[in-house]
């Protein structure tokens, strides 16, 4: 019966847990959004456009070759440099604060179900925090319905011992990874050192003929 009740409370947890993730995902996506957000290419454009103006207005007073292609150049430089690095940054900064502002009246709903969530999870308060995540309670549910524990405190010792013995794993992994980019690397300075001991050789033989 109390492995039971555990099952629920756990399915309970898993469910809200779910919903907060995806709810956070969608609203990372979009802090990354405003916060990338950028018109560089489009500022770019117009700095040219305005550089050929203010090159054909001056070239009107210039005769002399070299100094209108240094007017090309000037005008060129502060059309594209104006747009790019001064007042473009300014623009899509106050575009950024305008995406953010509809952003918190957009998704208000999703903020306000999340600190719900928040709520429903202190107070349901089956497990640790520590162990509040999907992919823990995936694995204590896992555990239950596949009769490998009889106890939460159970469930959660296999938790952590699969947890270090991953890690153990990824950790030879890793060391695998290096010690085959080494050998590699030695093969490679090894067939580099056979070539010039080949070509030091003939050099030698060739030299002993003069």
């Amino acid at each position: 019966m109390e492995l039971q009740n555990l099952e629920k409370n756990l399915e309970r947890e898993h469910d809200l847990l779910k919903r907060y993730a995806s709810h956070y995902a969608v609203l990372e996506n979009e802090r990354y959004r405003i916060m990338f957000y950028n018109r560089q290419t489009m500022f770019t454009i117009l700095g040219i456009i305005i550089g050929w103006v203010l090159f054909s207005m001056s070239n009107r007073f210039i005769d002399n070759f070299t100094v209108s292609v240094f007017a090309l150049f000037i005008s060129f430089a502060v059309g594209i440099f104006g747009m790019r690095y001064v007042i473009g940054p300014r623009l899509d900064n106050k575009k950024q604060m305008e995406m953010k502002q509809a952003s918190t009246i957009r998704y208000q709903p999703i903020i306000q179900e999340m600190n719900e969530i928040n709520q429903l999870l202190e107070l349901n308060n089956t497990i640790p925090a520590k162990y509040r995540t999907v992919d823990a309670t995936a694995k204590l549910l896992e555990y239950i319905q596949n009769k490998r524990i009889d106890s939460l405190k159970e469930g959660l010792n296999l938790y952590e011992n699969e947890i270090s013995r991953d890690r153990q794993t990824n950790r030879l992994n890793f060391m695998a990874e290096q010690n085959q980019r080494i050998i590699h690397n030695q093969k490679f300075m090894l067939k580099n050192q056979r070539k010039m001991i080949n070509q030091q050789t003939l050099t030698n033989v060739l030299l002993f003929f003069r």
